[in-house]
């Protein structure tokens, strides 16, 4: 399984770049602004654009982490900092996108990455440090994540088959852990690598 089919996990697939330009205003001066500042609200609401469709964006939120879609919408639309309970239900339905919502940086060699960035953010909203160090375009240090997006995946749904006391399934999905814990490692390697091959 690939990231890009991780990401899908859900029925919400990935927003292309390209509808970005018929989204909600992407022209307006006011969400340019919006999406470009550094702050939490700012990662979490990029986090969604590029993983939630416009037409199915609140619904579909309501559906992935069980919180009513009025308080998404409610959020949203006022412009005020998430409470935790939306944080943490982003951060465990992308993990992939989760330590770069919280901190504003990436950790991209072991897979801690950032999402496709809305038009309005571009060049505004940075990988932070690896972006700023190597000067590596993102989608190239995103190539090599593909184990490390299968692993959070496998994690959340091993945390759900445990959580449901669902013993086979989690029997199962312990095995197939074991096998994308060591390939991750051995991904990680040679992100580290390849990194040093770039930045000599």
């Amino acid at each position: 399984m690939k990231s890009s089919e991780s990401s899908k996990k859900g029925g919400v697939p990935p927003v292309e770049p390209s509808a970005w330009r018929n989204q909600e205003n992407t022209n307006g001066s006011d969400l340019a602004k919006e999406l470009r500042r550094d702050s939490i609200s700012t990662r979490m609401k990029l986090i969604i654009y590029a993983m939630t469709d416009e037409k199915r964006r609140f619904p579909a939120l309501e559906g992935l982490t069980a919180i009513p879609q009025a308080t998404w919408r409610s959020w949203w639309r006022n412009g005020v900092i998430p409470s935790g309970a939306l944080v943490a239900a982003v951060g465990k339905q992308w993990p992939q996108f989760a330590y770069w919502l919280v901190t504003g940086m990436t950790d991209n060699d072991c897979g801690h990455i950032m999402p496709p960035l809305h038009e309005a953010a571009q060049g505004y909203i940075h990988s932070w440090p690896e972006m700023i160090v190597s000067g590596a375009p993102l989608n190239e240090l995103k190539k090599r994540t593909n184990y490390s997006a299968e692993y959070f995946n496998l994690c959340k749904e091993l945390r759900f088959a445990n959580d449901a006391n669902q013993r086979e399934k989690h029997e199962m999905l312990k095995n197939n852990f074991l096998f994308l814990r060591k390939k991750r490692h051995e991904e990680i390697k040679e992100n580290g690598k390849l990194k040093s091959a770039m930045e000599s």
